[in-house]
C-alpha cells in the first residue's frame, strides 16, 4: 500500500490539497487512518467486511457516495485509479459538481480480450472503457500502447490524454551492496495465472539447469507445483512478503525474470530494475518497451527454449549481468523515479 499512497500523502502534507480515499472495504479500513494521516478514509461499506461479490462491490461503491455525501460535496476532483469502478468517480462529479480524472494502470478492455474473459465481461469492459474515456475531464494512461487503444478504439480526445508510466520509489528500491546472496539464480514475482506464462518459465529453468523461486499466489499453484515435480526442476514457491521487504529479497538473486504473454506497465519489473538487478523479459507489450535488449537486460520470445537461452546467458556472463543491472537502474532513475514523474508537465495531479 505504501508505494501507492505516497503521492497523495505528500500532496496532503504539503497543504496543496485535502485528500480523501473512498475505499471498497468495510469499517476495518479505518484502522489505517493513523498511518495514512492526513488522508481521510471513507469506507464504502458500514459493515466490518465488504461483500465478496464483485457486482455488489461496484453497486455498493455507488451507494457509498450518499453515505459520505457530507464529505464528498466539498471535493473538486474525483479520481479513479483503474477503469473498473471508475463509474463511481464519474457519478460523484454529477452529484457534487467536480471533475472526473481517470487513471489506468493497464488497458482494461485490452486485458479482458487477451485473457479471454468471456463475452459478458468483455462487454462490461468495453462499456466501462467507452464511458470512462468519453466522460473524463482528463485521462492518464501508463503506456503509449494504452493511449493508442484509448484514442483509436474508444475515440478518447488526444488533448485530454496524457501518458505517465508507473512511478518507483528509487530510494527504497535501490541497490544494497551488503545484501547477502541466497545462492539462488532467478526470482519472479507474479500472480499464478495463465497470463504469466509460468509453465514455459518452469520448463526453461529445468532446461537451463537454473534454480528458480516463484513468489505469488493464484489459481494455477497446484498445477505448477506438479509440473516442477514432474520435471524435477529446482523450483521453490515462496509465500508473499510485504512490499517494504521486497528490495532485500530481490537482491538475493542473480537475476529477475518476467515472462508474461502481455503486461501493462508492470511495477514488479520496474522495482527489480530499480534495485539494479539484471532482468529477463519476454518481448511482448508492456515488457518490450521497458527492456532494451542487450543494454539494460535481455528480451526473448515466449517459448521455453528462448527463455532458457536467456537464463543461461545471464548465468554464464556475470560481468555482463552486472552491467545490465547498472543500466536498468539508470533507466528507472531517468524515466520512472517519483521525483521525475512528479515534476513532469503532464503530471497525474494536474487537470
Amino acid at each position: 500500500m505504501a508505494r501507492e499512497i505516497k503521492p497523495y500523502q505528500d500532496l496532503a502534507r504539503s497543504g496543496a490539497a485535502e485528500v480523501s480515499f473512498l475505499t471498497y472495504g468495510g469499517h476495518d479500513d479505518t484502522e489505517f487512518q493513523a498511518a495514512l494521516h492526513p488522508i481521510r478514509i471513507l469506507p464504502a461499506f458500514a459493515s466490518k467486511q465488504p461483500p465478496k461479490s464483485q457486482f455488489a462491490l461496484l453497486i455498493g461503491g455507488a451507494f457509498a457516495l450518499f453515505r459520505h455525501r457530507a464529505s464528498l460535496r466539498h471535493c473538486n476532483i474525483f479520481k479513479s485509479n483503474q477503469m473498473l469502478g471508475s463509474h463511481v468517480a464519474w457519478l460523484a462529479t454529477k452529484l457534487f459538481r467536480g471533475k472526473f480524472l481517470l487513471r489506468t494502470g493497464y488497458e482494461f478492455y485490452d486485458f479482458a480480450r487477451k485473457r479471454n474473459s468471456g463475452r459478458a465481461k468483455i462487454l462490461i469492459a468495453w462499456l466501462l472503457s467507452h464511458f470512462g474515456y468519453k466522460t473524463a475531464a482528463h485521462i492518464v494512461v501508463a503506456t503509449t500502447d494504452d493511449a493508442q487503444i484509448a484514442t483509436e478504439i474508444f475515440g478518447a480526445p488526444s488533448d485530454r490524454l496524457s501518458v505517465q508510466p508507473n512511478w518507483i520509489d528509487t530510494n527504497h528500491f535501490a541497490p544494497t551492496p551488503n545484501t547477502s546472496s541466497n545462492n539462488r539464480d532467478f526470482l519472479t514475482v507474479v500472480r499464478l495465472d495463465p497470463q504469466k506464462n509460468l509453465p514455459a518459465l518452469i520448463r526453461a529453468a529445468s532446461s537451463a539447469k537454473a534454480s528458480l523461486d516463484i513468489l505469488g499466489a493464484g489459481p494455477l499453484r497446484d498445477e505448477l507445483v506438479a509440473l516442477a515435480r514432474e520435471l524435477r526442476a529446482d523450483v521453490t514457491f515462496l509465500d508473499r512478503v510485504p512490499n517494504d521487504r521486497l528490495p532485500a529479497l530481490i537482491q538475493q538473486y542473480k537475476g529477475f525474470v518476467l515472462c508474461s504473454h502481455f503486461e501493462g506497465n508492470p511495477k514488479v519489473l520496474l522495482e527489480a530494475m530499480s534495485c539494479g538487478m539484471p532482468v529477463i523479459g519476454t518481448d511482448v507489450p508492456g515488457i518490450g518497451n521497458l527492456i532494451e535488449n542487450g543494454a539494460n537486460g535481455l528480451l526473448c520470445s515466449e517459448d521455453a527454449t528462448a527463455i532458457a537461452a536467456a537464463m543461461s546467458r545471464l548465468k554464464s556472463n556475470p560481468d555482463q549481468a552486472k552491467l545490465f543491472g547498472k543500466h536498468a537502474r539508470e533507466t528507472i532513475i531517468d524515466h520512472n523515479s517519483f521525483a521525475y514523474l512528479w515534476c513532469r508537465k503532464n503530471s497525474d495531479f494536474r487537470l
